[in-house]
């Protein structure tokens, strides 16, 4: 039993870290789009005044204020975020309904201990 219970803890911790590299990779293409979109914005206004010093100054702060904003909402608390092992077994079920609250029994069977049961 104790066999059977390290490999279901085994599965789930192998797909919490690919769901993490997923919410990683979204993260990543959302800095990346906005921090794009940022500099055009910026280089636009740099264009539309003229290329000042207040200018510059005033656009690369924001350009800098918008990429830290990106990374922290779509990189930190994302991935800071913990999920348990009764959530990771519910998005295994929705992505795969032939398991039929399968994995989640298990995972609750496996969170039982067995001397106080």
């Amino acid at each position: 039993m104790a066999h059977g219970r390290t490999e279901l803890f085994e599965v789930i911790r192998q797909v919490r870290n690919r769901w993490r590299l997923r919410l990683a990779a979204r993260g990543a293409l959302i800095v990346l789009a906005g921090t794009v979109l940022a500099l055009l914005v910026s280089a636009h206004g740099l264009e539309t005044f003229r290329f000042s010093a207040p200018a510059i100054i005033l656009f690369r702060a924001v350009a800098i204020a918008v990429f830290a904003a990106l990374v922290f909402y779509g990189l930190v608390l994302p991935l800071r975020r913990r999920v348990t092992d009764s959530q990771v077994a519910l998005y295994l079920e929705e992505g795969n309904p032939k398991f039929e609250a399968a994995i989640l029994s298990a995972i609750e069977a496996a969170s039982v201990d067995p001397a106080t049961a």
